[in-house]
């Protein structure tokens, strides 16, 4: 499924309203757009599955570390 950062704005800010913490709030916003299977799919015409499956382990690992500082220091 494919969401644009537009259309998530909506959902993360109804998501603050109910008092989910910033810092998770933001993770969800960029990872909703960075690993969805439309970007695979077009990432697969220039890299390898291998280094595919590479770039969504860091951006999970990444992104789960980000989440846990900005809620830690915000």
């Amino acid at each position: 499924m494919y969401a644009s950062h537009a259309g998530v704005i909506l959902v993360i800010q109804s998501l603050l309203g109910k008092g989910v913490p910033l810092g998770t709030a933001l993770v969800l916003l960029m990872s909703i757009t960075a690993l969805s299977f439309p970007e695979m799919i077009m990432l697969n015409r220039v890299l390898k599955w291998k280094l595919i499956g590479c770039f969504c382990a860091f951006l999970i690992i990444s992104f789960i570390i980000t989440g846990y500082l900005l809620n830690m220091f915000i």
